[in-house]
């Protein structure tokens, strides 16, 4: 059983053993600036070294990331450090109808900062 932020949406059920579904992000980069922590980095990295975070911790098998549809999808590793700072990142959807059909978590730094 698995500890999901949101259902996995039906044409990633292929990769469903991969780990717990945390949503899709906008971008690698976007995805390896929440995950800075994992690897004890601080702010102001570059759109590149953001990216290499997410590869080192891929390598790591800490996360499996799957690009579909223009967004990056991610599944954590159970227990993993790189898990739990995305599961702690995503908004509380406790009690929080979601709009119909919506089967995915969409983080976006751009979104954020508007």
């Amino acid at each position: 059983m698995f500890d999901d932020s949101v259902p996995v949406p039906a044409t990633l059920e292929a990769h469903r053993g991969r780990g717990n579904y945390r949503g899709a992000f906008a971008s690698r980069a976007d995805l390896g600036n929440i995950l800075r922590p994992a690897l004890q980095v601080s702010a102001g990295l570059s759109r590149e070294a953001r990216v290499e975070i997410v590869d080192t911790l891929r390598v790591r098998s800490e996360i499996w990331v799957v690009e579909h549809l223009g967004l990056v999808h991610v599944f954590g590793a159970p227990d993993s450090l790189a898990d739990q700072i995305i599961a702690r990142e995503r908004p509380d959807l406790t009690g929080e109808d979601e709009a119909p059909g919506a089967s995915t978590l969409f983080f976006s730094l751009e979104a954020r900062a508007s």
